[in-house]
């Protein structure tokens, strides 16, 4: 239920169809240092896709998937920048010369506390839309070519086929937590249909297969919450932002945001909340495909939850919609952002104005408060 115009390419991708290798290598970008200087300053240089920011435990670092052939196979790979941006250190991507035949894709990712990597891979043949091979593999971070495969998608949970995964997290170094999604393919990145199912547990030492939780249906975001145990949700269409105890099933609203307009994308870090309310996204129902949210982001606000004050974060020089903003350990926020095109148009006496939003994404760090 999350489907930028850029996830929804990505996704149809990410979705993916021959085996190779997987080297972790430490190929470089060519540029130091963030690109803007500010905050929000922007970390990312690639002129392709840079999306699905995740921190490392410690802070040292930030996971991301970027888009990295210079030829138009739509190849998606992991990299690590530093925390303020600039040469990124490492890589997981293929880089065998056969690899030109089939898209590869990796992410959402997320490293455990101690040292996991979980990711999401997959292989289609090229530019083909639905996939041939999806896992979640587990792997160490020091070594992630030597990884298990958790499970393989399409994949039936309580009678309900997980045919995605967003929004991978590690609850502790056995069990993970990730959006379960549907999607529905057409010949159209653009047209495919992802829709939310709800959140998705995994225990690894006794069951590694995944299972919902309860009150979690339709579900377009999951972050892990303020204390062990605890996760943070969105549901579709809803201007509130949830918590949940897992252990006791409680669950909470953090906060309504009212009219601003629909919430997702949540991540708390003590008494801050940060959520992307409102802006380009729509909530319809059908009654066969159930609920739909279309989203191409929007304004990033910040709530004091002792005070319940809001803010809206500044975009910057540069007008931007937000995705899936990740709070580090020091209080820092990397996040996608979305490029706004604004035209003017004027038909007789009457002056319109166009809104265009970039199907591709940078990331960008705001400074710790």
């Amino acid at each position: 239920m999350r489907p930028s115009a850029s996830r929804i390419a990505l996704a149809a991708v990410l979705l993916a169809a021959c085996g190779h290798a997987e080297p972790f290598s430490s190929t470089p970008e060519r540029n130091e240092g963030p690109l803007t200087p500010g905050s929000p300053a922007q970390i990312t240089h690639n002129v392709r896709q840079d999306i699905r920011p995740s921190w490392l435990p410690d802070g040292s670092g930030i996971l991301y998937t970027y888009e990295s052939s210079p030829v138009d196979n739509l190849d998606r790979c992991l990299g690590i920048l530093p925390p303020d941006g600039g040469t990124r250190r490492t890589q997981i991507c293929n880089t065998s010369v056969g690899h030109l035949d089939s898209t590869e894709a990796y992410g959402p990712s997320a490293v455990s506390a101690g040292g996991r990597l979980a990711y999401s891979y997959a292989q289609s043949t090229l530019l083909r839309a639905l996939p041939n091979i999806i896992q979640l593999r587990v792997a160490s971070l020091a070594n992630p070519q030597d990884f298990v495969v958790v499970h393989t998608l399409p994949l039936g949970v309580e009678g309900i086929a997980i045919s995605a995964i967003e929004d991978l997290h590690w609850l502790s170094d056995t069990r993970l937590v990730y959006l379960a999604q549907s999607v529905t393919y057409t010949s159209s990145f653009r047209d495919t249909v992802i829709n939310g199912v709800a959140v998705a547990l995994i225990d690894l030492q006794n069951f590694p297969r995944p299972v919902f939780v309860p009150g979690t249906e339709t579900a377009t975001a999951v972050s892990l919450g303020d204390a062990p145990e605890t996760i943070i949700y969105t549901l579709a269409g809803d201007s509130r932002v949830y918590r949940k105890e897992l252990g006791t099933g409680a669950t909470t609203v953090l906060h309504d945001f009212g009219t601003l307009g629909i919430a997702r994308d949540a991540v708390v870090q003590g008494n801050r909340l940060l959520a992307v309310v409102g802006g380009f996204v729509t909530f319809t129902f059908d009654p066969q495909a159930g609920a739909t949210q279309t989203d191409l982001g929007g304004p990033i606000y910040q709530v004091d939850l002792a005070t319940s004050q809001q803010l809206r974060l500044p975009e910057g020089a540069v007008p931007l919609v937000f995705r899936q903003p990740v709070i580090s350990p020091t209080g820092a926020v990397a996040v996608e952002g979305y490029p706004l095109t604004i035209d003017t148009i004027r038909v007789g006496g009457v002056v319109s104005v166009d809104t265009t939003v970039s199907t591709l994404a940078d990331l960008l760090l705001y400074s710790a408060p």
